[in-house]
């Protein structure tokens, strides 16, 4: 596919708004620290979409439910949805659950698997009107999620919980080596690419009953506490999406809405960020 040109997120000049709200640190993308901006709550038809979220690129959000694909404008009124995306050959082996989903180059990835009864995993294409196109056979038995490295053209996803990631190539669907984890983590909900070569998910470490934020080095599997305590069934919607909205440059998606944040120093480092061409 046609590779993304490069273009440097936005940054807001937040004043008082970053006195005394959430934030978090991380030097492997911005020096210094984040604030939360806004919230942005599921409109009543969308509120059962926050099973997995994404953005296009072209100002779209991209939400699952579970069974269903929908995206939406950036002010997430309903644009075109998929009810029926899974085929029914996946279907009959026992795959119905779709999870975090990931988007490049004008096509969605989106995991599907059998849930909690690991009858196997596999990721749907669908094209840029949400229809199917092709399916990536994995070696999963489950696949709670997925997030796209647009350098090295990988799929990472993982079993919910998980001590190694697994990575496929976007096109061929052929497996990679497997990468090892520092530590474990639990009840994986999902997972984004902010710059290549640093993962972000969301996840529970082993004595943790509610989600973190954890960055993961994909050249030595280091995984490093972010942000603790985001709250449960937290999915990682996009790190650079939307900026021309001024939507911020961290998405997280709650079963209520979305949170998002900016750096709160506009002076800090502004990384060029590879994004998927093509908006038809």
């Amino acid at each position: 596919p046609n590779l993304r040109m490069l273009r440097v997120g936005v940054l807001l000049l937040l004043g008082t708004l970053c006195a005394g709200v959430p934030y978090f640190e991380d030097t492997n993308v911005f020096e210094g620290k984040w604030c939360k901006i806004a919230s942005q709550p599921l409109p009543d038809d969308l509120k059962e979409y926050s099973k997995g979220g994404a953005d296009d690129s072209c100002e779209h959000w991209l939400l699952t439910n579970g069974s269903s694909v929908v995206k939406a404008n950036a002010t997430l009124s309903s644009v075109m949805v998929n009810h029926d995306p899974i085929p029914s050959e996946l279907k009959e082996k026992g795959l119905t659950n779709l999870g975090d989903l990931d988007y490049f180059a004008t096509r969605s990835y989106v995991p599907v698997d059998g849930g909690e009864t690991g009858s196997g995993a596999a990721f749907l294409v669908l094209d840029y009107n949400l229809k199917l196109t092709g399916t990536i056979s994995t070696n999963q038995t489950q696949a709670p999620w997925l997030a796209i490295d647009y350098g090295s053209l990988q799929i990472y996803s993982s079993e919910s919980n998980a001590t190694v990631l697994k990575a496929y190539d976007i096109e061929t669907g052929a497996a990679a080596p497997d990468l090892s984890l520092s530590q474990p983590l639990h009840n994986i909900r999902g997972g984004t690419l902010a710059t290549t070569g640093t993962l972000y998910i969301t996840a529970s470490a082993v004595s943790q009953s509610e989600a973190s934020l954890w960055a993961v080095s994909l050249s030595t599997g280091s995984v490093t506490q972010v942000l603790p305590d985001v709250g449960d069934n937290v999915k990682l919607a996009n790190m650079w999406g939307l900026t021309v909205l001024h939507l911020g440059s961290l998405h997280l998606l709650h079963p209520s809405g979305f949170t998002h944040y900016v750096p709160c120093s506009a002076s800090g480092h502004v990384p060029q960020v590879p994004i998927a061409a093509g908006c038809p």
